[in-house]
């Protein structure tokens, strides 16, 4: 059932989206999702073949999309009389969960709603300790989590909230660090969950989070590949225009061969083949992972 539902859903949702409506149906979690008003029969129509609960937004949003970050959006409105727009969708395995989840979303009680949704208590408080200092650039604490990163080393690729942006990723939430254990348990799990379904769907998603992350704060996000050898502190090659995947400014930059350094922690420098220094970049992070 498992992997027909997949094979349904493919045609009309992102994979991270899947993903959610699938962890949802095996009671791993509960989920939100948003779906785009034209999709709703359909959407409907799987639900109920999977025997999963929903219960809807009272009103269609519009996201905002922010430009540096493609398709991803941290914040919505609710849609003018004129416009589509798209429902938030509340999924569990259950209507009482489902409903449980819509009030605690609408009443802004972040850490309550984090724990239905399955997010861990560590990742919980740390969200809402930004929240509450305001310390939430581009509406992304993502950005908090790059900059108290460990500077010069590897991190593991089941953390790397960079796949998220590009939909396919296997966190449905933002990690409090790159070393959070409990967030590594959670993906772990989604992991081994997605191959008993199906492998090459696992592993569609293990290719994007094995990419190294590229992260700008203005300038956008980039996934890529590195040709080998690999060295920290060293500059790093790029391959091939397919090698990388990426949104903004750095869509436009990252082409053809190049090479990309850092000066610092957060200072990244454009190459151009043959070495000539191409654009210097500050409040961006260069993260490997493996």
């Amino acid at each position: 059932m498992m992997l027909d539902a997949l094979k349904g859903l493919s045609g009309l949702f992102e994979p991270t989206s899947v993903r959610e409506i699938l962890e949802a149906a095996a009671c791993r979690k509960v989920s939100r999702l948003m779906v785009e008003q034209r999709k709703l029969l359909q959407f409907e129509s799987l639900a109920r073949k999977l025997g999963v609960s929903w219960v809807y937004s009272e009103k269609p949003m519009v996201p905002i999309f922010d430009p540096n970050k493609g398709n991803h959006s941290s914040t919505m409105r609710v849609a003018d009389e004129c416009e589509s727009g798209s429902f938030l969708v509340y999924i569990a395995s259950t209507a009482a969960e489902a409903k449980q989840a819509r009030l605690l979303d609408e009443s802004s009680r972040s850490d309550e709603f984090g724990r239905v949704l399955g997010i861990p208590e560590c990742c919980r408080s740390f969200y809402c300790g930004l929240k509450a200092r305001k310390e939430i650039r581009y509406r992304d604490p993502f950005v908090k989590v790059l900059e108290l990163a460990e500077d010069g080393l590897m991190f593991d690729y089941r953390l790397n909230f960079g796949s998220f942006y590009f939909g396919v990723s296997l966190l449905s939430f933002v990690p409090c660090s790159l070393r959070c254990s409990a967030a590594h348990s959670k993906v772990e799990g989604t992991l081994n969950f997605l191959v008993g379904i199906d492998r090459p769907f696992a592993d569609l998603f293990v290719g994007y989070h094995k990419k190294s992350l590229l992260f700008s704060e203005a300038g956008g996000v980039a996934l890529v590949d590195f040709e080998p050898p690999i060295r920290l502190h060293s500059p790093l090659r790029v391959a091939l225009e397919h090698d990388v995947i990426a949104t903004g400014k750095l869509r436009d930059l990252l082409v053809g061969t190049c090479e990309i350094g850092m000066t610092s922690k957060n200072v990244v420098v454009l190459y151009r083949d043959g070495g000539a220094e191409r654009e210097t970049m500050s409040s961006t992070y260069l993260c490997l992972f493996e």
